[in-house]
């Protein structure tokens, strides 16, 4: 019974962490690891070109690293 409510707090962490992201690299972020979409497809959705998304995936990544492994404060401030 601990695992599932180890796996709750740790996706309730996950999900703080996400929504902490500003809004586009949250956006950019979401449409590529829950949908799946390639970087070109993501970039015409959203008007920006593969390196633009590339660093906004890579910003969002680094940012919830920051903020689920060094704690909540020290995500530090993402642009949009």
């Amino acid at each position: 019974m601990a695992d599932k409510a180890d796996a709750s707090i740790e996706l309730a962490r996950l999900e703080r962490a996400v929504r902490s992201l500003e809004t586009k690299p949250r956006e950019v972020f979401l449409m590529f690891s829950l949908e799946g979409l390639d970087y070109i497809e993501i970039g015409r959705r959203v008007g920006m070109s593969v390196r633009e998304v590339e660093s906004q995936v890579a910003a969002a990544f680094y940012h919830l690293s920051c903020v689920l492994h060094c704690g909540e404060g020290s995500g530090g401030e993402q642009s949009e």
